[in-house]
């Protein structure tokens, strides 16, 4: 293991284990400071700051430049390739989801569906419950948020239209992958948001229509119903884990 001071902040770095001295520019090492966090501004080392004072003493380590831009040049390289690999490795996952029987392919999109919507949606859709005076208000507040979702009341107290002007999910819009069938994603995350936020109610969705089935937008019908017993758990599609 080899100490270094980082040059900027005199703060001492410790590299991970480098086995010679004669491979550390071909197998750039990771430099960490004390607190365990990536150290900055190691790419640019022509000279030392004149405001700086006296450089610390082990500055003048033989190769330490070279070392500092091939750390600079590998984090930059790293980025790039993990950027290529979720691209290939969601285009496979994508496939294989493809080739399920829907049953199956339905049970991992709810898993999928529900942890997106856990972050953000649902607590937004609850906020809004909160504050809404009935079923047909909250489906209104829902569909005033944002112009990517809007609603239609069809049936007062019971049946909505949610739609999407365009598909909004990452794995289409960033990792390029199509076909209908990811829209099982969306349907599964709104049922179970709507699950959540009308517990005493039975939920249901279907898909009408998708943009990547080449409708003009997406809509998903929203239908709820009376609950008898308690609502405790919820057994199928988009139900609690």
């Amino acid at each position: 293991t080899i100490s270094l001071c980082d040059p900027f902040t005199g703060s001492r770095l410790v590299s991970s284990f480098v086995p010679t001295l004669s491979n550390m520019f071909d197998k750039p090492t990771r430099l960490r400071n004390q607190q365990g966090n990536d150290s900055c501004g190691l790419n640019r080392m022509d000279s030392w700051p004149a405001d700086r004072g006296t450089a610390p003493s082990a500055f003048p380590l033989a190769g330490f430049r070279q070392l500092c831009y091939a750390i600079a040049n590998e984090n930059r390289e790293r980025r790039c390739d993990l950027d290529a690999f979720w691209r290939t490795w969601l285009t496979g996952f994508a496939q294989g989801l493809n080739r399920l029987p829907n049953r199956k392919r339905a049970a991992v999109l709810r898993a999928c569906g529900s942890a997106c919507a856990k972050p953000d949606i649902l607590p937004a859709a609850q906020t809004l419950r909160g504050q809404a005076a009935g079923t047909d208000a909250f489906f209104t507040l829902f569909g005033t948020q944002s112009d990517a979702v809007r609603t239609e009341r069809i049936e007062p107290d019971r049946v909505y239209d949610v739609c999407y002007p365009c598909c909004g999910c990452p794995l289409h819009t960033e990792a390029g992958i199509g076909g209908a069938w990811l829209c099982e994603c969306s349907r599964q995350s709104l049922r179970w948001v709507m699950q959540r936020v009308f517990p005493d109610r039975r939920v249901s969705v279907t898909l009408r229509e998708s943009v990547l089935s080449g409708a003009p937008q997406c809509r998903l019908r929203v239908r709820l119903s009376r609950r008898i017993g308690r609502p405790a758990q919820y057994r199928d599609g988009g139900g609690v884990a």
